[in-house]
């Protein structure tokens, strides 16, 4: 075996090869011996993923909101164009995202409102009669996100 030396916090070695010369090899110290898919605890430790399965830039350990996905919220669609959606309470969330859907032509377009309330009240005045229309909910828990709930479907008035 050749030199040992430190490179950006990393031990490297050189040997001699009979055929190639002088290698350069990485030595690794596996700290997570039971785990096979990781070297090194990470944020989660050995025998948990650093994963973010919703893509809310957490890592699920870490997410209270990561395997959760709530019930879809009911709609009602009053005169006028109004579209009340309820969301079901959903423990620590301290507001809700409604997520509407639809297509205006050839253009899919997506609404957004958040509120601190379990429901929103809105005046859709710019969907035409007969739209489709796609709804869903989902939870924000301190800065956490859960899934959005299955989506459900209403048809403007």
């Amino acid at each position: 075996m050749g030199d040992l030396f430190p490179l950006s916090g990393v031990l490297y070695f050189t040997a001699n090869h009979p055929t190639a010369g002088n290698e350069l090899f990485k030595l690794v110290v596996d700290k997570c011996l039971s785990d096979s898919s990781k070297l090194e605890p990470g944020i989660c430790g050995c025998g948990v993923s650093d994963g973010d399965s919703n893509g809310n830039g957490q890592v699920d350990c870490l997410d209270p909101a990561a395997d959760f996905v709530p019930p879809p919220p009911s709609a009602k669609i009053g005169k006028k164009s109004v579209v009340t959606l309820n969301a079901a309470a959903v423990s620590g969330a301290t507001f809700y995202e409604f997520a509407l859907k639809y297509k205006d032509g050839k253009k899919k377009r997506t609404l957004t409102f958040r509120s601190n309330t379990l429901s929103i009240k809105k005046r859709l005045k710019k969907i035409k009669r007969g739209t489709v229309v796609t709804y869903q909910v989902r939870a924000i828990i301190g800065n956490a996100f859960t899934a959005f709930s299955k989506a459900k479907k209403f048809k403007m008035k």
